[in-house]
């Protein structure tokens, strides 16, 4: 038979850190960050015009989206969102 004394000994496993998740998400929101900067620069510039624009406001758009649900994440882990930087 089996002995569940053993089993029902045992401490019960204590969750995992999020902490690594957290680091590895503010990574990914400093580049989105930087991707929307990145945007905004090349629109202000007046070098993208008719369907260029229209499409790099498309991309800038799904970095946003990406920015947005990170920071959503990152705050629902219990981590402090990273910021975007003053000028890039």
């Amino acid at each position: 038979l089996l002995d569940t004394r053993a089993t029902a000994q045992k401490p019960a496993a204590k969750p995992a850190s999020k902490t690594g998740d957290i680091d590895l998400m503010n990574v990914a929101l400093v580049l989105e960050h930087q991707a929307i900067a990145a945007y905004d620069l090349g629109a202000a510039s007046g070098l993208l015009k008719g369907d260029a624009l229209a499409l790099a406001v498309h991309f800038q758009n799904q970095h946003k989206a990406h920015r947005d649900l990170l920071t959503d994440t990152v705050k629902k882990f219990g981590g402090a969102p990273a910021q975007p930087l003053a000028k890039y």
